[in-house]
């Protein structure tokens, strides 16, 4: 039995998006069941959501969520919602805030804070996230690639992890140098090295507040990217590991979603890096049969941080019921089957079948827009 579980604190397309993979969910278990008997999946910690279809057709449904989904990103709608608060839906505000704080200060602020926001949907109250986009889609010339390592081992993740601390500063110049980019190679080493310099220096002058003030959040920063990463690019299908779809992962989960900007839908990033972040679920229910022919990996209730916590200790049958199965081939899996095909897309690539599957002309593959 599935158990697809909506928290609360989901925005509201990753609830719509969700309820929808858990209705197809149930809807071919009934097929394939007596009619009579008991659903196959259950949705826990979550109330109805209004516009549920329990006897609409898939299509029907897809286009009915879709269009609520794309209805709050429309400031020409009138469900239209503007990001305010990445902890606080728009719709809730009213209810939290005085009325006179919600009347006279927060309705003005928004509407000056659209009149110079680079996007409508999202007010500015916090400092504005650059995303890294992966030139290299994790291939063997990515420096942050995943495929040379054997991904459920410690030992493999701390190399990983150790070459990322100690020599990036090497690592990086020498990318841009084989991309024919020497000023990118120059700016990378000399900002770099600067750090460096500016963290020795303060260090010898007062060690203890440069070390909680500078060092450890960035030894920490570091580190939570590169453990990130490596849950986001963790599980790759050895047939086609040149696949966004097949080389990262789609996380429906609190921490990613919620607190960091639909970061969860790394696939989706993948396929364009540019998309706003706010269309990342629309694009994932309006591509939802692209996603499942590809067999792309879905994961709610679960972050990148404890997927790669999981696999280094091997807890697949975990990371299998943390699986949002989408199309027949995985909703009919049983969950020992769900777990074995996670651990296959830890395998370790060898020189070999990284010449053989990346060494030809990219594939012309079908990149949604």
């Amino acid at each position: 039995m599935d158990t697809i579980i909506i928290s609360p604190e989901l925005p509201p397309n990753d609830v719509v998006l969700l309820r929808n993979l858990a209705e197809d969910i149930k809807e071919y278990q009934q097929s394939r069941t007596d009619p009579s008997s008991k659903d196959g999946v259950t949705i826990s910690n979550q109330e109805a959501v209004n516009g549920a279809h329990e006897h609409s057709t898939p299509s029907s449904r897809d286009e009915h969520d879709l269009a609520r989904m794309r209805a709050l990103n429309d400031p020409a709608h009138q469900d239209f919602e503007p990001t305010i608060f990445s902890s606080v839906d728009y719709r809730d505000l009213s209810s939290r805030l005085h009325p006179v704080i919600y009347q006279h200060i927060l309705q003005p602020y928004i509407k000056w804070a659209q009149s110079i926001a680079r996007h409508p949907t999202y007010v500015p109250t916090h400092l504005l996230i650059i995303e890294l986009n992966h030139v290299e889609g994790n291939g063997p010339d990515d420096l942050s690639s995943t495929i040379r390592y054997q991904r459920d081992n410690v030992w493999h993740f701390l190399h990983y992890v150790g070459r990322f601390y100690f020599l990036i500063w090497l690592d990086l110049p020498l990318y841009f140098l084989r991309k024919d980019r020497p000023t990118f190679a120059l700016k990378a080493a000399f900002w770099e090295l600067l750090s460096y310099t500016m963290f020795l220096t303060l260090f010898k002058l007062n060690s203890r507040p440069t070390f909680f003030v500078f060092l450890l959040p960035f030894m920490l920063l570091r580190f939570g990217l590169m453990v990130g990463n490596w849950g986001q690019h963790a599980l790759v299908d050895a047939d086609e590991p040149d696949s966004d779809y097949r080389s990262s992962i789609t996380l429906i989960d609190v921490p990613s979603n919620r607190y960091c900007y639909n970061d969860g839908y790394h696939t989706s990033h993948h396929l364009n890096p540019l998309r706003h972040w706010r269309e990342h679920p629309v694009h994932f229910l309006a591509n939802k049969q692209t996603y499942s022919s590809e067999h792309a990996l879905v994961f709610h209730n679960i972050d990148y941080l404890e997927i790669t916590i999981r696999l280094l200790l091997h807890h697949y049958d975990h990371l299998a019921r943390c699986l949002v199965p989408i199309g027949e081939q995985q909703i009919a899996m049983t969950m020992e089957q769900r777990a074995g095909l996670l651990k296959r897309c830890t395998r370790r690539f060898t020189e070999e079948e990284i010449k053989e599957k990346f060494g030809a002309p990219a594939k012309s593959a079908s990149k949604t827009k």
